[in-house]
């Protein structure tokens, strides 16, 4: 991601992947690896084109996560949650917050047999 894009910022809140993601990040310039948690590093560096979620947290609290992303997301830029896990749509909060918000269009993509990611653009 960080060979073609402008900028990337990355929040990890545990201390020992934030190392480790430093140490393999630390010749990139146009990468800021912050420790923390992403509701409150992240607001004052947005709006951002493209959101990358690792999806546990979201399908926790779709709600409030996708209220946060939505206030980041630039118009016309994209959110990703993966680890979804495939087929349970009728009763998943974070695939109707997604697939069912008229802010966004969306789609599920399987992206192994066991697992899928969710694809969504600002409109």
């Amino acid at each position: 991601m960080a060979e073609t894009a402008d900028r990337v910022v990355s929040v990890e809140i545990d201390r020992d992947r934030a190392r480790a993601a430093a140490e393999n990040l630390k010749d990139l310039k146009n990468v800021e690896l912050l420790e923390g948690d992403w509701r409150e590093e992240l607001p004052s560096r947005g709006p951002f084109g493209l959101i990358f979620l690792d999806a546990g947290g979201f399908k926790e609290s779709p709600e409030d996560v996708g209220a946060i992303v939505l206030s980041l997301l630039e118009k016309g830029g994209l959110v990703v949650a993966d680890d979804m896990v495939p087929g349970l749509a009728a009763h998943d909060r974070a695939r109707s917050f997604v697939l069912s918000n008229p802010i966004l269009v969306g789609v599920e993509v399987l992206t192994t047999p066991e697992s899928s990611a969710l694809i969504a653009a600002r409109r």
